[in-house]
């Protein structure tokens, strides 16, 4: 960006995308409320609406995009020391490229999913009191768990992804009777 000049609107957007997200991590009950049980429901549907047929993530797929872009970029800066091309004009143009780039992901990222992580969680969500724990209890809970969760377990090892996901989705139907929000439609495992 030239001196004397006003930034373009995309860094101004950007930076205040930023800023409103940053500021609403603060507040875990307002991204409950609004995000959480608001905006993202829909936007889960949606993607779970065009993604579910995928037999693999999409998300695996992104990560492979960015590097393959990071292997090219490499490449760009590898082949600009080689030929002598780092200038000032250069460095300028492309670290405000990535940061363009990297500002726009968070954006995205936090968007479509990430806000999730400063939500109340699902002790907020079931009414439970939180208290601290010795790692002692931690690790009779988890003890305890895993002897459940094998007791349970099917004698035959090979159930298969169809089985399991019948069972996941019987699962589903039945705790959404008690909990809603557990209850995404489409369903997709």
């Amino acid at each position: 960006m030239p001196k004397g000049k006003w930034p373009d609107r995309s860094w101004i957007l950007l930076l205040a995308g930023v800023v409103l997200v940053r500021l609403s991590t603060l507040e875990p009950q307002w991204v409950e409320q609004f995000y959480s049980s608001g905006v993202y429901p829909f936007i889960a549907r949606f993607f779970r609406a065009v993604t579910s047929w995928v037999p693999f993530s999409v998300g695996d797929l992104i990560y492979v995009a960015a590097i393959i872009w990071l292997a090219r970029e490499l490449a760009r800066w590898v082949r600009a020391i080689r030929a002598r091309a780092l200038n000032k004009s250069w460095l300028l143009i492309r670290i405000s490229n990535y940061t363009r780039v990297f500002l726009s992901i968070y954006l995205i990222f936090n968007v479509l999913w990430g806000l999730n992580y400063n939500r109340t969680g699902i002790a907020g969500q079931l009414g439970l009191t939180l208290e601290d724990s010795s790692d002692v209890e931690l690790f009779r809970l988890t003890e305890a768990l895993m002897a459940k969760t094998n007791q349970f377990r099917p004698q035959d090892p090979a159930i298969g992804f169809e089985h399991s996901a019948e069972l996941a989705q019987m699962a589903y139907t039945t705790s959404s009777s008690k909990y809603p929000f557990l209850a995404p439609r489409p369903f997709s495992l």
